[in-house]
C-alpha cells in the first residue's frame, strides 16, 4: 500500500508533484486553495489520513456517517487532494447535480471521470430531490460498474443525531438510508465484505471559513 501523502505536505517546486498539482488545478484547486494549508484541527488531519489510507485498501467502499454535510464537504476535498498525491491517480468529489448531469449525458467528460476515476466521493444527496427520482437506477448502474472495477467510493450519509457509542449493527441499520437515495440495489455495494462504515464527528468548530472549490 502506498504511503499517505497529505496535500499540505506537497512542495510545489518538486517535479514529482507536478501532475497532481495540474490535475487538481483542472478540478478547481489552484495552488492557493485551502487543501494546501495544514488544518488547525488534529481530528480533521487524522480523518484525512485514515480515509485516504482506507481508500487505498481492499475495503474501499466507505459510508461516512455524519450529522454535518458541510464538514464532510471540507473533509472530502482534503481527502481528494491527498489521494491524488498519494496514488498519482484520479479522484472527483460530486453531489446530486453532478450525478444527474452524468447519467443524462453518458458521452460527456463528467460521466467518464465519475465512472472511471479511481476514487469517487459523493457528498450529501437529498433523497427528496425530484430530479433524482427517475435517475436512481441509472446512477446505481454507474456505482455497480465502479464496484466491478474495484474503484474506491465514499458516500456521505447524513443523519440528524449520532449516538455517543455506535456499534456495527447500528451503523449497518443507518446505511439503509442509501436505499432512499439510490435505490435497493445500491445498498449491497456499501454493506458487503469490501465495504466499511465510519462515524465522522466534527470538532464543534468550522475549521476556518474556507471557500470550497467547484468541481
Amino acid at each position: 500500500m502506498s504511503k499517505v501523502i497529505t496535500s499540505w505536505e506537497v512542495d510545489f517546486n518538486a517535479e514529482r508533484w507536478k501532475w497532481g498539482i495540474g490535475f487538481l488545478s483542472l478540478r478547481g484547486f489552484h495552488t492557493d486553495a485551502f487543501v494546501y494549508q495544514e488544518p488547525d484541527s488534529e481530528r480533521l488531519r487524522k480523518q484525512v489520513e485514515c480515509l485516504v489510507e482506507w481508500s487505498m485498501g481492499s475495503r474501499n467502499w466507505i459510508v461516512c456517517i455524519s450529522k454535518s454535510s458541510v464538514y464532510i464537504r471540507l473533509l472530502f476535498d482534503f481527502v481528494l487532494a491527498s489521494y491524488v498525491f498519494s496514488t498519482g491517480k484520479r479522484a472527483i468529489a460530486v453531489d446530486v447535480d453532478d450525478l444527474i448531469h452524468a447519467v443524462d449525458n453518458p458521452d460527456g467528460e463528467k460521466r467518464d471521470i465519475i465512472e472511471f476515476a479511481e476514487l469517487l466521493l459523493v457528498n450529501y444527496c437529498d433523497p427528496n430531490n425530484p430530479q433524482l427520482r427517475w435517475r436512481k437506477g441509472a446512477i446505481a448502474n454507474v456505482l455497480h460498474r465502479r464496484k466491478y472495477n474495484r474503484y474506491a467510493t465514499m458516500f456521505n450519509l447524513f443523519v440528524r443525531e449520532i449516538l455517543e457509542r455506535m456499534d456495527s449493527n447500528r451503523a449497518i441499520d443507518l446505511t439503509k438510508g442509501i436505499v432512499d437515495v439510490f435505490g435497493d440495489t445500491a445498498y449491497e455495494l456499501f454493506t458487503d465484505i469490501n465495504s466499511k462504515r465510519v462515524v465522522v464527528r466534527d470538532d464543534g468548530g468550522n475549521n476556518g471559513e474556507r471557500k470550497r472549490a467547484r468541481h
